[in-house]
């Protein structure tokens, strides 16, 4: 059971680091446009409109972290599928998407933690997920979503030998 405090103390010490970098990294339309077009997407569907062919803030600079905030139009394009606006509406509530990403990671590092249970070395190959630097800058600097679809293709291989449709809907989610 030491093993096991080991991946708590990682799950717990890794949510610590995201709140932070989510606390002092607000969400911005200069550093990305993935979360602000979320929001406002959430937004439209809680006002019960439907978020397609809405206005949204872009930033239509051929490189975000250079130049001037003047190339930031509104275009009426929402970019992402509709599972992605529902997963994130809970966590839009919560004043964050990123919690989002922050659930779906620590969901991953769970199901990877599942998916090798009993074989210690393998297990390790959690605290590799769970601690490269692109996880952390993707998901709670830039605001990136990818790992929402990440964490469906998880699910999906989780399930593929235990239950094949769930495997296909997870596939089908992500």
């Amino acid at each position: 059971y030491i093993k096991f405090r080991y991946f708590i103390m990682a799950a717990v010490f890794y949510a610590a680091l995201a709140l932070l970098l989510i606390h002092f990294f607000p969400i911005q339309i200069t550093t990305s446009d993935v979360p602000v077009n979320i929001n406002q997407a959430d937004a439209y569907l809680l006002k019960g409109e439907n978020p397609y062919g809405l206005n949204y803030t872009t930033d239509i600079r051929a490189n975000p972290y250079v130049g001037s905030e003047n190339d930031i139009e509104t275009v009426n394009v929402l970019q992402y599928p509709p599972v992605m606006l529902l997963y994130y509406i809970p966590f839009y509530l919560l004043g964050d998407i990123r919690y989002g990403n922050l659930f779906a990671d620590l969901m991953i590092y769970l199901l990877i933690l599942l998916y090798f249970k009993g074989r210690d070395f393998e297990s390790k190959f959690a605290y590799l997920f769970l601690f490269n630097g692109l996880n952390i800058v993707s998901n709670y600097i830039y605001g990136g979503n990818d790992i929402v679809a990440g964490l469906y293709v998880g699910i999906a291989i989780y399930c593929l030998n235990r239950r094949e449709q769930l495997s296909a809907v997870g596939y089908g989610i992500s």
